[in-house]
């Protein structure tokens, strides 16, 4: 009995004789071998047991093997056929070839090992064929599944961007909204200051000393101040400085010297001089004698500026 995972071939030849003694060989060599006596029978046995190569003579009655070659062709592009022929069928066996035929032989065969070598020759081409399009396949499922993936991949960041900037879209409203009730609320503390508050202080100055009016008039410019765009002034002003200038102010503010901050920012002390003129300047301290240090600590209650 034939191994089962043994190669299956069919031999289709209309001589009894050449059929049997190829039979012998091939189970010889642990081949499945099937066999039928026409094309037709051929055909039909093709079909029944999937055979992994044929042995097809060219030369017989009824259906001629290069017809036989036809239709496994339609059946099976893949299988290998190798044409048996008698030396004068070399145009009939030209035809097979160009039908897809993988070799053939010439009978009767005088040396089994050419039959033995064209049959393992033609297994493997098959075979190797077949692994080639399993790879090809194969590459070709894997493109498609990383692409998909990719695209899968490029549809949730763009959907995640767009969530993204529906959020900041949002989150600007928010802030834009806060900042305009900060604004209201400024503007409604500045009229109470302006229409209630300083309308009563300058109606009961008139009872008080002249060092208690001028106590209640620091008072007033320090309530007018609180009524003024003051802060915003202050913010454009530190707004208005330079990267380095405000490095600059928050080594000022820890109460470094002129030389220690050049030695911190390599520059020269003269250069630091200019800055700290710049900065009285942007933050309108020109013409008065404030210190720039305590003047910066006490407007801002965080380290950075």
């Amino acid at each position: 009995m034939p191994d089962r995972d043994a190669a299956t071939v069919l031999v289709i030849d209309d001589d009894p004789d050449f059929r049997r003694e190829i039979v012998l060989c091939l189970s010889e060599h642990d081949y499945d071998v099937r066999q039928a006596d026409s094309g037709q029978e051929g055909l039909r046995l093709f079909q029944d047991a999937a055979p992994d190569l044929v042995l097809l003579d060219i030369r017989m009655p009824g259906l001629s093997g290069v017809k036989v070659l036809e239709k496994l062709r339609r059946l099976s592009a893949e299988t290998p056929v190798i044409m048996v022929t008698a030396s004068e069928d070399f145009q009939d066996v030209v035809a097979a070839l160009k039908l897809g035929a993988s070799d053939y032989l010439t009978k009767p065969v005088q040396d089994t090992e050419i039959l033995l070598h064209a049959i393992r020759r033609a297994l493997q081409t098959s075979r190797l064929a077949r692994l080639y399009r399993e790879l090809q396949d194969n590459l070709h499922g894997m493109v498609q599944q990383r692409t998909a993936e990719l695209r899968e991949t490029n549809q949730a960041l763009q959907e995640a961007n767009q969530a993204l900037a529906a959020k900041n879209t949002a989150l600007r409203e928010v802030l834009d909204s806060i900042e305009s009730q900060k604004r209201e609320a400024a503007e409604a503390i500045g009229r109470q200051i302006d229409e209630v508050v300083l309308p009563m202080l300058h109606a009961q100055m008139e009872h008080f000393r002249p060092v208690e009016r001028q106590r209640l008039g620091e008072v007033e410019q320090a309530l007018r101040e609180v009524a003024s765009p003051y802060l915003d002034r202050l913010l454009r002003s530190l707004a208005a400085l330079s990267p380095s200038e405000r490095r600059l102010c928050q080594m000022i503010r820890r109460g470094l010297s002129n030389k220690e901050i050049a030695a911190l920012a390599n520059l020269s002390p003269q250069t630091v001089k200019v800055h700290r003129r710049n900065i009285r300047r942007k933050l309108g301290l020109t013409n008065t004698d404030a210190d720039l240090g305590t003047y910066l600590d006490s407007l801002m209650n965080e380290p950075d500026l």
